[in-house]
């Protein structure tokens, strides 16, 4: 039976007034729903940290002076920002909310977690125009962004901390507010034709996740993205290192490996959960599993 839960009020006032709301629809056998956020409340950059439990179905409407920029860290869903498909990879761009557009989420696993960057439309656009770009367009981050999370992750780490002092947060703040600015690019008529490129890449590289998310426990081939995406090989390879710095098989295992780790911290055996995301268990495995998250499959399962 569906019912709307009230989230807690950190992630309501981070959401804002009534005007946007949070609809979950919880399956029967879900749990019960939960939230966990912090938050930093800026002048020019507002951030929330949350993690969203046993939740089948999230909406929510940005108002209509916001800019929403999030970046996950945990968790499987698919969804839409307007009628744009989001994807969501650890420590990836998942999407861009722009004033007024609604987001619907569900998730594909008990818990997700992210980052969500909240800034002014007005104020990015207006310090975009200070850094010489003409006619700024906000979903043009869509483009531009990919391959600079990690720096807005640095910051955010050090911005979310409770006991951390003006003095660390405040230059940070503005260190996201300038680089989101400085990413901002010119309307479509305007455009240069490397961002025109950076585009098509970005719609390519989208597809190709996509695809990778819907058959993880499948064999998947280069040729297959290829025939995927309608392009050859080579376009591919540098779609993938042009938007995310690496090339695509690299991201697909990097995808299992993310999705292996959450069903062993469901309690899944080692054998099982390999199957499910279509690795086999070996010592190669275990090596780079331990380099993505510091302890072997076996360690993180027998924690829980």
């Amino acid at each position: 039976m569906a019912e709307t839960v009230r989230f807690d009020t950190l992630l309501e006032s981070f959401l804002g007034s009534a005007e946007r709301h949070v609809d979950a629809s919880i399956a029967a056998d879900a749990g019960t729903p939960s939230s966990e956020s912090a938050a930093y409340f800026g002048g020019k950059v507002s951030l929330l940290q949350v993690r969203l439990s046993s939740i089948s179905r999230l909406l929510v409407r940005n108002p209509s002076d916001s800019l929403v920029v999030a970046i996950p860290d945990f968790g499987q869903c698919t969804g839409s920002a307007a009628k744009r498909n989001l994807r969501f990879v650890p420590g990836r761009l998942s999407f861009i909310l722009l004033p007024g557009e609604v987001l619907k989420i569900t998730p594909k696993s008990n818990s997700i977690s992210g980052f969500l960057f909240k800034l002014s439309a007005q104020d990015i656009v207006s310090e975009s125009i200070t850094h010489g770009v003409g006619e700024p367009s906000l979903m043009s981050l869509a483009d531009t962004l990919p391959g600079h999370e990690s720096l807005l992750l640095a910051c955010a780490k050090q911005m979310i901390i409770p006991e951390a002092s003006a003095l660390v947060v405040e230059p940070l703040e503005a260190s996201v507010f300038s680089l989101l600015a400085s990413l901002l690019a010119a309307e479509q008529k305007s455009v240069p034709s490397s961002l025109i490129n950076a585009s098509t890449h970005s719609r390519y590289v989208q597809i190709a996740l996509s695809y990778m998310e819907e058959r993880l426990a499948e064999p998947i081939t280069l040729r297959d993205l290829c025939n995927t995406c309608c392009v050859s090989a080579r376009t591919l390879q540098i779609s993938f290192k042009s938007v995310m710095n690496r090339p695509p098989l690299q991201v697909l295992h990097e995808l299992r490996l993310t999705r292996l780790r959450e069903l062993l911290l469901c309690g899944a055996k080692v054998a099982t959960a390999c199957k499910s995301v279509g690795l086999s268990p070996s010592g190669r495995l275990s090596a780079s599993y331990q380099s993505m998250f510091g302890e072997l499959p076996r360690q993180t399962r027998s924690a829980n």
